[in-house]
């Protein structure tokens, strides 16, 4: 038998103890009718009574140097996560061989994401609907950060401030070899801008108990650093173009 795996990109979310127990919910309940046939097929070909001897599913949840493994979300006592939260996976297995083999992960540092494996052609049918509909329970739990990590947003945040210094420098008379002699801090900058954005909306983030953010904070106060280097490099720029001039109030200091 053939296994097919495939690999589902989620939408940029906010996990918390409410998500992760509407997805066991559906591993519980939906997963199984879509199961029946190859469920009943095993269970004869191995004399088993129940089905649950052939389902298998796995909760690891990393929180700094500790690795937890839970049987449900329901085992976790605490009602909000440990801020220093790494990562949780959601593992579930059914069959034998697995007529169904699937992951949901969620990482702090890089893109959600659901895989599905199988090597029952009746599911492989279905594993785009299994995929719709799981993505479907995300809705309330999603947002716009995923924006940000686009490559066209990321471009647009890098190219815009070049044309837009360019054009006003050439519209107001600037040196155009002095100009764009000049613009490659300026393309440092706004790369840089783009990294911080990236690290200040991150795709997945977890609901945590209260704490003082200080990853986040730092994130805020190295994007305002950012920007305003990118302002006061465009001021300089400008004034060493004799398009601006420095005020006067500033000489007397």
């Amino acid at each position: 038998m053939k296994k097919l795996t495939k690999r589902f990109n989620l939408p940029s979310c906010t996990v918390d103890k409410r998500l992760i127990t509407q997805l066991e919910t559906y591993f519980n309940t939906r997963i199984p009718t879509f199961l029946k046939k190859d469920l009943t097929q095993m269970m004869n070909l191995y004399d088993l009574k129940n089905p649950a001897s052939l389902r298998t599913y796995a909760l690891t949840i990393e929180e700094g140097k500790e690795v937890s493994q839970l049987e449900s979300i329901k085992q976790y006592r605490e009602e909000n996560f440990d801020p220093k939260i790494k990562g949780i996976k959601m593992h579930l297995k059914v069959g034998r061989p697995e007529a169904i083999d699937l992951q949901i992960v969620f990482n702090r540092f890089a893109a959600p994401y659901m895989e599905i494996a199988t090597v029952s052609e009746n599911v492989k049918k279905t594993i785009p609907r299994i995929a719709e509909q799981i993505q479907s329970i995300f809705e309330s739990w999603s947002n716009k950060n995923h924006i940000v990590s686009t490559s066209w947003f990321r471009s647009l945040l890098v190219l815009a401030p070049l044309a837009a210094v360019t054009g006003a420098g050439l519209l107001l008379g600037g040196n155009p070899f002095f100009l764009g002699a000049s613009l490659g801090w300026l393309l440092i900058l706004s790369a840089l801008l783009a990294f911080n954005l990236y690290r200040l909306f991150q795709l997945v983030s977890f609901k945590t108990r209260k704490h003082v953010a200080l990853k986040r904070l730092g994130a805020i106060a190295l994007l305002t650093v950012n920007l305003s280097l990118i302002g006061f490099y465009i001021f300089v720029l400008f004034v060493n173009l004799d398009i601006l001039s420095i005020p006067t109030w500033v000489n007397v200091f």
